[in-house]
């Protein structure tokens, strides 16, 4: 109400009455986008967390509410002021009392008949659009804006999710790819910067912008604080529920047209939402920043990292960890990454997604009573998000599957990565800019329990040992290729497993990438990063290789923490 009293007198009170203008300032204020903020949800991963969880139920309320309070706004508005648009909004009462007490009962059971896609036809979605128009007439006629009639209609839809899902599938694709686009040149089209020509104009904007932000991000921060959420949580949603976008815009362009809200004051307030919305990603980024998570760095455990594409490589990776590690994995934490490539995923079918993508790693999680962490999301830019998700987790190994080649089509050269056949030339970025040892397996009909061989190339693949004792421990029988090298440190280190484990290791010395092809296609070879680079530029014998695991060794230069060692 201040703010909307500092710029009526100037800049709206020959056009339009101050209840009404400040009432569109206040609703302009208040509003959340949903689906903007429901999308920031996802891609971060936040949708199955408390926090999401709250999120989004405070901005589906805060939506409704909008949606409610705008109708109440419009009458008001069209009538001149509360008392003559009473009426109105009697009739908006009794229209929503039918659409809930009579239309949606009606089409709660005609959801349960169609509920897929072999029973909705042309008609029933012609019959369904049918009453999308009647209703948002209804509410023009009424005195409250079409789009309110539109919103009901939506709501009081089946909440069967099958007939949902089915109905969304039908209008998104048109609604996203042409109207939404429509509506935002339009909106473009409609603002004028050139309007806000005078630094008394852009002092407004600011007093506008600043205002929006206050009331909403720390009126929402403080309510969170007051219940009981933590600063960084509290934050978090605040910044969130700041989010205004689309929802905004329907309203401005609402105002605009009832001649509301002035040209420059629309402008103003677009540009208030552009702001608003563009600042939720960084805004979050620095929260993160500040509030280190203190429990992750007290945490004794380990933290190991595995990222995989089809359901099948999560299992297959899980049982390579365990091969690693042994018992030793139940006492670490675990964390399996799934990304789905292209942000366009309706979040319901994500869900759907993510449920398969992790059903076959759940259930060897369970079979090997190991504690794993599920992180899925929506991106499309998967590299830079895999960095990312590495460098916030801080973790002690990163496995990535690397599909049934590595660094084969072209000898010599980095070459390409085939890697869930979705990109090429990417593993190596990831190598390059996270610390943590990376290691990348190959899959060539790698079998669970086949034999397991070791390439050392003499000291300078030294951090392998501590892996290679660590299934020595578990019981393994281990084959090691060794580089025949008069290094005599080299030497005493396998004359010393031999003599700690004897009978568990098979020698055998080699001089050349052909002495590693096995009759065994279905064993795993592991190696050093170095090693591989010097071994794949014989393209056709590398392709001839069982199973590969080549590991990258911690770049931390000092720090020893290999395999996992306590």
């Amino acid at each position: 109400s201040l703010s909307s009293y500092c710029v009526y007198e100037e800049y709206a009170a020959d056009q339009t009455p101050f209840l009404p203008f400040a009432l569109f300032i206040g609703i302009s204020m208040s509003i959340t986008a949903f689906p903007v903020l429901a999308r920031i949800i996802q891609e971060r991963n936040m949708t199955k967390t408390p926090l999401g969880t709250l999120t989004i139920a405070s901005a589906a309320n805060d939506d409704v509410t909008a949606w409610c309070l705008l109708a109440v706004v419009i009458a008001i508005s069209k009538a001149g002021s509360f008392a003559s648009a009473l009426y109105s909004v009697g009739l908006a009462v009794v229209y929503i009392a039918v659409m809930f007490l009579v239309v949606r009962p009606f089409l709660k059971k005609v959801g349960e008949v169609y509920a897929n896609r072999e029973v909705i036809n042309k008609t029933f979605v012609a019959f369904i659009l049918l009453i999308l128009i009647i209703s948002s007439c209804l509410t023009e006629i009424i005195g409250i804006h079409a789009l309110f009639g539109a919103f009901m209609a939506g709501v009081v839809m089946p909440s069967n999710l099958g007939f949902r899902k089915v109905m969304m599938e039908k209008v998104e694709d048109i609604s996203l790819v042409f109207f939404l686009p429509l509506f935002f040149a339009f909106t473009g089209l409609r603002t004028e910067i050139g309007l806000i020509n005078s630094p008394e104009l852009w002092m407004v904007c600011l007093l506008l912008v600043t205002v929006a932000v206050a009331g909403k991000l720390g009126g929402c921060a403080i309510a969170a604080r007051l219940v009981g959420e933590s600063w960084k949580d509290s934050l978090t949603i605040g910044t969130l529920m700041n989010t205004r976008g689309l929802m905004e815009l329907v309203a401005l362009n609402i105002g605009y047209e009832m001649g509301v809200l002035p040209p420059s004051i629309f402008v103003i307030l677009v540009i208030m939402a552009l702001v608003t919305t563009f600042m939720t990603t960084p805004l979050l980024h620095l929260v993160e920043h500040i509030f280190v998570r203190r429990e992750e760095k007290l945490s004794l455990k380990h933290k190991l990292i595995f990222c995989f594409g089809r359901p099948e490589s999560g299992r297959v990776l899980l049982s390579i960890y365990s091969l690693l590690f042994g018992k030793q994995l139940r006492k670490n934490h675990l964390i399996a990454a799934h990304y789905t490539v292209g942000t366009d995923l309706n979040p319901l079918n994500a869900e759907h997604y993510a449920s398969e993508s992790f059903a076959l790693l759940n259930q060897q999680a369970v079979k090997l009573n190991i504690q794993v962490d599920n992180h899925y999301r929506v991106t499309d830019k998967l590299v830079q998000e895999i960095i990312h998700f590495v460098r916030k987790e801080h973790p002690d190994m990163l496995l990535l599957g690397a599909g049934s080649h590595y660094r084969t089509d072209m000898p010599g050269t980095p070459g390409a990565i085939l890697w869930l056949t979705l990109f090429r030339d990417k593993i190596d970025d990831i190598m390059e800019q996270v610390k943590c040892p990376v290691a990348v397996f190959v899959n060539r009909q790698y079998r669970e329990g086949a034999m397991v061989s070791f390439v050392l190339g003499g000291m300078i693949d030294a951090f392998l040992f501590s892996y290679l004792e660590k299934m020595l421990q578990n019981g393994h029988s281990i084959r090691l290729f060794l580089f025949d090298t008069d290094d005599e440190e080299f030497r005493g280190c396998i004359d010393d497993l031999q003599a700690r484990y004897p009978g568990q290791m098979i020698i055998v010395w080699f001089e050349g990438v052909e002495d590693l092809v096995t009759k065994e296609k279905d064993g795993l070879l592991i190696m050093s990063h170095l090693s591989y680079t010097k071994l794949s530029e014989d393209e056709a014998v590398i392709r001839e290789l069982s199973s590969l695991l080549v590991i990258r060794r911690n770049k931390n230069a000092g720090d020893k923490n290999e395999g996992l060692e306590n």
